[in-house]
């Protein structure tokens, strides 16, 4: 009745002579549509407004950041009981293995082992997930020692040992070693060429595709006294002379990825209250810097991540972690999650094989 009595008010303040009875309707059915349009304008209005926080809460949270250049991760390590895990670089879990993990490829996705309850010389590449590449079993003409894939991922070199493990004398270096192809499992043996007084402590690639071999003397085998270059297949290129010193590398100290720079292998010293870290190379050994060390206490490098910064394993009697290390102000980093403090052996690798998922177990 109210919307009535308003229609005709108006009609009688026009003062126009018409059916005041139908023009009172019209008015009132012309109120009734503009006052529905104005309640279904403010219900559009009120549902988009209450839309807005569940449409926030819908939309996908961005992606977590790749990790930077550079980086490394904890690719593989063994438990307070032996056991070995391998890093899945796509879930960015550690899964258990029955195998030895001699090391893993850099891009994470293979790793080379000795198979379980097999003949000693016989070693494996296997994928990383439980979905990947089939494994190539290689048998190699003698037991590995260690081993190391080449930049590319394409080979590894394998240390060899001279002797059967079992034998009351065990070597402590090495004189030959065996380039495999990753893929067809082909094997390449060839001696280094030290003869009885000299022995290799460890070999690894350069990132120009040349073979690194730290070289010692059988009566001091525990200090690289020169750093010798050879070619792929074998061939001598040069001998660099190594740092005098204690070497720093503790009793874990492994490397998917060999410490080199610019074709410079990285080595370390070690003193009563720091290391010092070298480059070395044609023109002798120059100082990368300085880590300052607490008494008990071991730090060995692991890897470069760029010139001024390196990946570090720390050793403490509370157990083992991963840094990154500042050689400009001497700092370690925090430790890198994913590495048991118990953990028993280490194999780092660097972190661009990681998924954007498994980004945070980069340091």
């Amino acid at each position: 009745m109210n919307d009535v009595r308003t229609a005709l008010r108006d009609l009688a303040d026009e003062g126009r002579p018409v059916d005041l009875g139908a023009a009172a309707l019209r008015g009132l059915r012309r109120r009734r549509r503009r006052n529905a349009a104005l309640g279904a304008a403010a219900v559009a209005v009120l549902v988009a407004v209450a839309a807005l926080p569940w449409s926030g809460l819908r939309r996908p949270a961005p992606p977590p950041a790749a990790p930077a250049a550079g980086q490394h991760v904890a690719a593989a390590y063994a438990d307070a009981d032996g056991a070995w895990w391998v890093l899945d670089p796509a879930t960015g879990r550690h899964r258990r293995t029955a195998a030895d993990v001699l090391a893993v490829s850099p891009t994470l996705d293979r790793v080379a082992v000795r198979p379980p309850e097999r003949e000693r010389t016989l070693l494996a590449v296997e994928a990383t997930a439980l979905t990947g590449p089939a494994t190539v079993l290689v048998r190699l003409p003698a037991e590995p020692r260690s081993a190391q894939w080449s930049p590319d991922g394409s080979r590894l070199v394998v240390a060899l040992e001279p002797g059967p493990v079992g034998d009351e004398f065990v070597d402590p270096g090495f004189t030959d070693v065996a380039v495999v192809d990753a893929v067809t499992g082909a094997v390449d043996r060839f001696g280094l060429g030290l003869g009885e007084l000299r022995r290799a402590l460890r070999v690894w690639w350069g990132d120009d595709g040349t073979l690194l071999a730290a070289v010692a003397t059988v009566d001091a085998v525990e200090v690289p006294r020169e750093f010798e270059v050879y070619s792929a297949e074998g061939s001598l290129r040069r001998r660099d002379p190594a740092p005098r010193g204690q070497s720093c590398s503790g009793r874990l100290s492994a490397a998917a990825v060999p410490p080199v720079l610019a074709g410079r292998p990285l080595a370390c010293t070690r003193g009563a209250t720091e290391i010092t870290l070298w480059t070395t190379g044609e023109g002798g050994p120059a100082v990368a810097g300085r880590l300052p060390v607490e008494p008990g206490q071991t730090v060995a490098p692991v890897g470069w991540s760029d010139p001024d910064t390196v990946a570090v394993l720390r050793e403490t009697p509370a157990g083992v972690s991963l840094h990154s290390a500042d050689l400009r102000t001497g700092r370690l980093g925090p430790a890198a999650p994913g590495l048991p403090a118990d953990a028993t052996e280490v194999v780092v690798g660097p972190a661009d094989g990681l998924s954007a998922a498994a980004a945070d177990l980069a340091f």
